[in-house]
């Protein structure tokens, strides 16, 4: 106890700087994730979200936005990923598609780094089946692309983890829930080619 004496307003201050970052994290990730030219909205139409299959009660984000429970208790998928994030509906997705499970990739914003390492091609524009990538902020965000882009550029896009509804209204589905829209291609950094 005497080692410590005086050392409280350190740690609550340590515990507060800590927490202004989550909090600025979430804020830059709810802003990233906001629709910036919303093409419209095609709801969600897919009642089985995207095949997706670990999106039950089993998994569930918080508000800060950290996937908990999951197939092993510890938040994940079985591919490694936080379940109901949008690098695991991605992922999924992927493996629905290629039959390939490319397990952890990192957050987001990594992913064009690893799918060039995997040998995989990454490029400019948006086409279907592929990831679209958003690689700014802490974690940056994917979607799977669901169609070529229209004569305007727009792009039919599911996902996961998106704070916003389909219309970019903020009283969406919230955290770790499913969407579908139609976005510009041009939100999107980087495409995963598979």
């Amino acid at each position: 106890m005497d080692a410590t004496q005086g050392q409280e307003a350190a740690y609550q201050q340590l515990s507060a700087d800590s927490q202004a970052a989550r909090q600025a994290a979430i804020d830059e990730y709810k802003e990233m994730t906001r629709p910036r030219n919303p093409g419209g909205s095609v709801g969600i139409s897919d009642p089985s979200k995207g095949n997706y299959p670990w999106g039950g009660d089993d998994c569930y984000v918080g508000t800060n936005l950290y996937s908990y429970n999951g197939v092993n208790g510890d938040g994940t998928d079985p591919l490694g990923y936080a379940c109901r994030q949008c690098t695991s509906y991605s992922a999924w997705k992927v493996l629905e598609y290629t039959g390939n499970d490319y397990r952890y990739w990192g957050n987001a914003k990594n992913w064009p780094y690893s799918a060039a390492n995997y040998g995989i091609p990454v490029g400019d524009y948006a086409r279907a089946n592929s990831v679209g990538v958003q690689t700014g902020g802490q974690y940056g965000h994917v979607v799977w692309v669901e169609t070529d882009p229209d004569a305007e550029g727009k792009i039919v896009i599911s996902q996961y983890n998106s704070y916003y509804d389909n219309t970019g209204d903020s009283n969406g589905p919230g955290w770790g829930n499913y969407s579908k829209k139609i976005v510009y291609a041009s939100e999107y950094d980087r495409f995963i080619y598979f």
